[in-house]
């Protein structure tokens, strides 16, 4: 009897060595796949990013995508009257003109860059007006016969947000542009010649080129 107890005393005992040894190579194996794997993440990220380097034409692309999109707020700009003193058309008298007036007959205006309409109304010296936000930049489009959006409504670079009119104080059909920046007038001329540059540069495309 003694004897028969003590040989499954000894097989129980070899059978649990077993298993027990078969249990922590199991456990083992998740461990080392996951070492793997991150192991293997860090060696194809530089291949991915040098591959990105010695590409002439992702280079160009991430070169353009660091390039703000602007444009013009009309098709054709020919300016009728500057920022800055002039004699008022209405008094004769010398007055600061804080914009840039535009020919225009029944023209779309565009939106100059990508941002947010902050305002939309009428008074009796813009007429018809919109003001967008672009960062620390405000524009106003004024004179306008018709405005397209409304407060609140987010515009792209170049999307259509009013055609030229004749309303307000105006002598004749034409856009009003005022340009400000943190709140202070600009002469908007700078804006435009940033936007001619633009189109100078090379593989940059841009609305209404």
């Amino acid at each position: 009897m003694k004897i028969k107890v003590g040989l499954f005393l000894c097989i129980f005992l070899l059978c649990f060595q077993e298993s027990k040894a078969q249990f922590h190579t199991i456990q083992n194996k998740p461990l080392r796949y996951k070492v793997n794997v991150a192991e293997q993440a860090e060696i194809i990220e530089p291949v991915v990013n040098s591959a990105t380097d010695e590409s002439p034409e992702l280079n160009t692309k991430k070169k353009n995508e660091d390039i703000p999109l602007m444009c013009f707020p009309l098709d054709t700009l020919v300016t009728t009257s500057p920022f800055g003193y002039r004699q008022d058309p209405f008094t004769g008298k010398r007055k600061m003109h804080n914009g840039i007036d535009f020919r225009a007959s029944g023209d779309n205006v565009y939106s100059m860059m990508a941002g947010k309409v902050i305002k939309v109304g009428y008074d009796k010296l813009s007429g018809n007006y919109v003001t967008l936000q672009h960062g620390n930049i405000t524009v106003s489009y004024c004179h306008l016969s018709q405005v397209i959006k409304k407060k609140n409504d987010i515009v792209a670079v170049g999307e259509v947000v009013g055609i030229t009119g004749n309303t307000g104080r105006s002598t004749g059909e034409h856009l009003h542009l005022t340009c400000k920046i943190k709140g202070r007038v600009i002469d908007p001329s700078f804006i435009l010649d940033y936007v001619t540059r633009l189109r100078l540069t090379p593989n940059c495309v841009l609305p209404n080129t």
